[in-house]
């Protein structure tokens, strides 16, 4: 992969904050495992935040262009993610003396290269990889074809983590066959496997395959408002669901910060304040389930 055997460019200066705890028993430290951007100058604004909200860590998920800007036509390719796959592993060479950034690469599910693509990625530090084709608008080949089980087996023979974007309310069995048949691979299912509003199934699912995790994100702020306001309006269910599987909850937004958004840090500290305010005030979680979900779970999956 071109742009990751050249990643180390011309250095761009990226401003490295220190990271200073403000842990207690009411606030612990935050490890969040799911955002992406979509320049080195995104960098400074989420080190800003980080800071303020004491988040120690962040895992920079790779995101191909036409998802990056949202095109989201049945045309949508999944193969022009290297820039933005080069470009994290820059941001987590330049700040690795403070380990405050990780990344996973994304991969194109349809390219004959896909292995030796992935096992590069973590050759360059990346914890796993992440693949887009579990969203019906880029369903350019099914999770579980035959063709990926090799890059399933490969990445859990190197200890990798997968990211799986997946609507479980259309590709549940698909995801099924993966879980089932990669049972020492961890898979994470963002944005509540799309099941929030569907918890029952979601529970089906983290019962039946104890290998599959998800995280707190939602994506977009839309989707956000809708997500907070059904687990407000679940608050029983949830916090019963958040008990049930404290062990495999981790914290993401996954809003995916970018310059032309204008998503500066006043911006990402409201986004974050609201989606921590939803675990701590509108759930009132107890403080050791929180500390799992907002930092254990991550820690102990990815480090």
């Amino acid at each position: 992969m071109k742009a990751l055997q050249t990643f180390i460019w011309a250095i761009i200066p990226i401003l490295l904050l220190v990271q200073v705890s403000q842990a207690t028993p009411s606030t612990p430290p935050i490890f969040d495992v799911h955002e992406s951007i979509e320049g080195l100058s995104d960098v400074l604004p989420l080190q800003q935040t980080m800071l303020a909200l004491n988040i120690q860590k962040m895992v920079l998920q790779g995101i191909p262009k036409d998802i990056l800007y949202y095109t989201k036509s049945k045309d949508i390719s999944l193969a022009d993610s290297a820039d933005n796959n080069g470009l994290l592993a820059q941001v987590v060479f330049q700040t690795k003396t403070q380990d405050t950034f990780g990344f996973f690469c994304t991969i194109d599910p349809l390219d004959l290269e896909r292995v030796q693509q992935m096992q590069e990625c973590l050759s360059q530090g990346a914890m796993g990889i992440k693949l887009y084709n579990g969203y019906s608008y880029a369903h350019v080949v099914p999770v579980d074809d035959a063709r990926l089980s090799d890059l399933y087996a490969a990445l859990s023979d190197a200890g990798g983590v997968l990211m799986l974007a997946l609507n479980s309310g259309e590709y549940q069995s698909e995801l099924e066959n993966v879980l089932s048949l990669n049972p020492e691979l961890p898979v994470i299912c963002p944005h509540y496997c799309l099941a929030s509003q569907s918890l029952d199934r979601l529970t089906d699912l983290m019962t039946r395959f104890p290998n599959l995790y998800i995280d707190t994100s939602f994506g977009q702020e839309s989707l956000a408002r809708t997500g907070f306001e059904t687990l407000s309006q679940n608050h029983d269910a949830f916090v019963q669901f958040f008990t049930t599987f404290q062990d495999r909850i981790l914290f993401g937004t996954d809003n995916v910060v970018t310059a032309y958004e204008g998503k500066d840090q006043d911006y990402l500290k409201n986004l974050y304040q609201e989606y921590l305010g939803v675990l701590t005030d509108t759930l009132d979680l107890p403080y050791p389930i929180l500390r799992k979900v907002l930092w254990q779970n991550a820690a102990d999956l990815l480090e």
